[in-house]
């Protein structure tokens, strides 16, 4: 309801804005947000209130927006807007078809925990009235939306994204944020594969643990040329994936542009107001960037993957309401977990999972750590 129904588009011109009409992902996005605090914090009784409830109303949601192709047997999401919102009403967007396919599957497993808590799923069951042939058919829904790639394994972003115009950009500004040709015009953009921000890209961040890292660089390496940036959330989240597809220079100049959105005025509107999503973006690209905070299957682990003039990064982080504070370089980390209620926490260092002891300063060396692993010390 915040978007305005006309804007200035990126070449003063005047354009319709129609992505409170068709951006759905949001619907995901907001369910992803909620999974990922509950999963941190551990916070029941926010879950028991109302994150139940608004995971389960968004995958309602998902399951009345589906269509079902019958000649390809799949269900698909059509006339939408990804992230990139330069190419409007489109089919099958691959960020949407994926988060709203892990909205489903994510709220199938949480039925399953409810069950064995009566008191909970009764006050549930009865608030929302959901029946068990639902989740059968969000089961069946999911596992039928898919998402297009091609031989080399790059992830179409939608549709008939790939017979678009390539028109990759060649020259770059002094922040290596691409020029775009001044014979393009905004109404042209669409017909190209020029993307206003990461869209495959963000899906490839968000859900880390499902992608492996050769499907990570492929598709790292075939959208990184057709990212115009022309969003200020854009050079923070493509610094995270170009650092996870081994490309740190990119990364850290990527980083530096988040850093500099508001402080050089980067983008000509700061005086209209400060762009907290680069703010947050920027934050993020420190810490599930250069220092390589992941959550993979519910846990938490850390891999640091830092630029080389940085001495190390120190940092605290709650984790389940115990205060965990990192002190990492490219090869240690050194951990203390305060708390009073547990005498081990399990963390994934250098990926892989050890329980560390409460209270004291535990340190890791990659290599002497990556031996003890091989010695079956862990």
């Amino acid at each position: 309801e915040e978007t305005p129904e006309w804007a200035r588009d990126i070449d003063g011109t005047i354009i319709k804005i129609r992505t409170h009409e068709m951006e759905d992902h949001l619907t995901a996005d907001i369910a992803y947000a909620i999974y990922r605090y509950y999963i941190v914090t551990g916070d029941v009784i926010f879950m028991q209130d109302c994150g139940y409830e608004i995971l389960l109303e968004t995958a309602r949601f998902w399951a009345s927006r589906v269509e079902y192709n019958k000649r390809k047997n799949t269900y698909e999401i059509n006339h939408v807007i990804g992230p990139d919102e330069f190419h409007v009403d489109v089919n099958n967007n691959a960020f949407t078809n994926m988060m709203a396919k892990w909205n489903l599957l994510t709220v199938c497993r949480i039925y399953k925990k409810l069950k064995k808590k009566p008191t909970v799923y009764t006050k549930l069951k009865n608030k929302l009235n959901f029946k068990e042939k639902e989740f059968t058919q969000w089961r069946k829904i999911a596992s039928r939306i898919t998402m297009r790639t091609n031989k080399k394994g790059v992830i179409e972003q939608f549709d008939g994204y790939f017979k678009l115009k390539k028109a990759i950009p060649i020259k770059t500004d002094e922040n290596g944020v691409p020029l775009i040709s001044g014979k393009l015009r905004s109404s042209d953009l669409e017909k190209t594969q020029l993307i206003k921000q990461p869209d495959v890209l963000m899906l490839l961040f968000l859900l880390s643990d499902v992608f492996n890292k050769r499907t990570k660089t492929t598709n790292y390496d075939f959208y990184v040329s057709r990212t115009a940036h022309r969003s200020s959330l854009s050079p923070a989240m493509q610094a995270i994936i170009a650092g996870q597809a081994g490309d740190l220079n990119r990364a850290y100049n990527l980083f530096n542009v988040a850093l500099r959105a508001d402080i050089s005025d980067l983008y000509g509107n700061t005086p209209g107001g400060i762009h907290a999503a680069s703010l947050g973006g920027t934050w993020q690209a420190v810490i599930f960037g250069f220092a390589g905070v992941r959550l993979k299957r519910d846990k938490l682990f850390i891999n640091p993957c830092m630029p080389r003039s940085w001495h190390k990064i120190i940092f605290s982080l709650v984790w389940r309401e115990q205060t965990i504070r990192f002190e990492v370089t490219n090869d240690t980390i050194k951990v203390k977990v305060s708390s009073s209620k547990s005498r081990i926490m399990e963390i994934g260092i250098f990926n892989k999972l050890v329980n560390v002891k409460a209270n004291k300063v535990c340190l890791f060396k990659r290599h002497a750590f990556q031996a003890k692993v091989e010695e079956g010390y862990y």
